[in-house]
């Protein structure tokens, strides 16, 4: 717990007023804020989306995959303005965070490891879709895989190290797995599996400590400074709930 305290705060310390986007980013600047993306299969996060539209009892929503996610201009003349959609955070943050001037490729040099899984868009077939009947099995293929591929990066620190963004309320993701009948909602945060993983999301639980809010994305203006773009997710605006205080 102390391990998991100090890395994130400082991974999440904003750089010095001082620092410009402009200026290059040196190996010092990014001292304890090394992230390194696992590589997942599509099938975890860019190929949800050709399902966009393949949910009858939920919105299409095809046209807010425009602009990698921030979805069409606010209008035709506007530079920075886009309609954006709150499902979409995932892939937001995941298009941001590619941009991130402190990536590695070293997960052994990493400080923390983010991982590109769209739990929201994919809960959509528990749902609302043909799986609804095994919802409680959300979020078992991601924990088989983390296993099985480089095991090595998950045991390490047995997910304490990793972390992820999900944009829809816990509320969605939290049935108790023991529940008969079922309730609403998957169970993907109820596996023992993912206890250790923080979840930075929009309307979390008080008691877990993995459980961090962020802002919901909507009418988004981009950013220009990508650092910037994920630290604000991160770390939330000023008027906003910080990750970590």
């Amino acid at each position: 717990m102390a391990y998991l305290t100090l890395l994130f705060l400082l991974l999440l310390i904003k750089f010095t007023s001082s620092q410009q986007i402009s200026n290059p980013i040196t190996t010092e600047d990014c001292n304890n804020r090394w992230i390194y993306i696992r590589n997942l299969p599509s099938s975890f996060n860019l190929d949800l989306h050709a399902k966009c539209s393949e949910h009858p009892l939920f919105d299409d929503f095809c046209s807010y995959l425009a602009n990698h996610g921030l979805g069409q201009k606010t209008h035709s003349k506007s530079r920075s303005w886009y309609r954006s959609d709150p499902l979409l955070l995932e892939l937001i943050f995941h298009r941001r965070i590619l941009e991130y001037p402190c990536l590695t490729n070293d997960p052994n040099f990493a400080n923390v490891i983010f991982l590109p899984y769209y739990v929201a868009i994919d809960s959509l077939r528990y749902l609302y879709g043909p799986d609804v009947n095994s919802s409680f099995q959300h979020g078992l293929d991601l924990f088989e895989f983390l296993q099985s591929n480089e095991p090595e990066i998950w045991k390490k620190r047995m997910g304490h190290d990793h972390f992820l963004v999900i944009s829809m309320p816990v509320w969605d993701f939290s049935r108790p797995l023991d529940n008969d009948p079922p309730i609403w909602g998957t169970s993907f945060l109820e596996w023992p599996e993912f206890y250790n993983v923080t979840i930075l999301l929009p309307e979390g639980r008080a008691w877990p400590w993995q459980e961090h809010d962020v802002t919901y994305p909507t009418s988004n203006k981009e950013l220009e400074d990508k650092q910037e773009a994920v630290e604000r997710i991160c770390v939330g605006d000023k008027e906003g709930t910080k990750l970590l205080e």
